[in-house]
């Protein structure tokens, strides 16, 4: 029989992979990309390791699919938050909230990300490819978004909105970086207030 589209067949191949896919979440943010093993991951997942080349060819294929599917999630989520009718400059504090929550709770989501590029989005395409880079820029686009309806709304002075997403984005990004690499024993969530107080310097107007 079939539900929600899907034969039963399918159903438990789409299970076994999202079980693969946390456990390559949780082996290798621990241990890294290059530190840890297929071999590590199927015992994680409680797997043979057949039964993981099965479903992924390799390592790096796993990486890829799993930064793009986790990078999905969290911009449903995102945009789901941005769906009501707050001033830009509160949306700009939602993103803020929502990506440090997020992170918070996937420590090893970001940890995975950040040895993947060092931290730096140019990375992205050449390390996990262009589905990757697709999710990054609608993050970038969404925030830009945001500031171009403040701009037009004369909350935000007029500047360029890619550039401003940019900005923000690359701020989140050193915030998070120095607390995954750092502040191990400090809760993401307490660097809310630091990071809305610096960053939303770029959407208040000069006197």
């Amino acid at each position: 029989c079939e539900v929600s589209g899907l034969t039963r067949k399918e159903r438990e191949e789409s299970l076994r992979r999202e079980i693969i896919l946390e456990a390559a979440e949780k082996v290798i943010g621990a241990k890294g990309l290059h530190g840890s093993s297929m071999e590590e991951i199927a015992r994680e997942a409680q797997l043979s390791t057949g039964s993981l080349y099965n479903a992924f060819a390799g390592k790096e294929e796993l990486y890829r699919v799993l930064f793009v599917r986790r990078a999905e999630r969290l911009l449903e989520r995102l945009r789901a938050r941005l769906l009501t009718n707050a001033s830009p400059t509160r949306a700009l504090e939602t993103v803020i909230e929502t990506l440090f929550e997020h992170f918070d709770v996937n420590r090893n989501f970001f940890a995975i990300y950040l040895e993947a590029t060092s931290g730096f989005s140019w990375h992205i395409r050449k390390t996990l490819g262009e589905e990757a880079l697709a999710r990054y820029q609608e993050f970038i686009q969404a925030v830009a978004e945001i500031f171009q309806r403040g701009i037009a709304s004369g909350e935000i002075p007029k500047s360029d909105p890619h550039h401003l997403a940019l900005a923000f984005m690359g701020g989140i990004n050193a915030y998070v970086t120095q607390w995954v690499s750092t502040d191990r024993g400090i809760s993401l969530i307490d660097l809310i207030p630091s990071a809305k107080a610096v960053l939303l310097r770029l959407a208040q107007k000069r006197s």
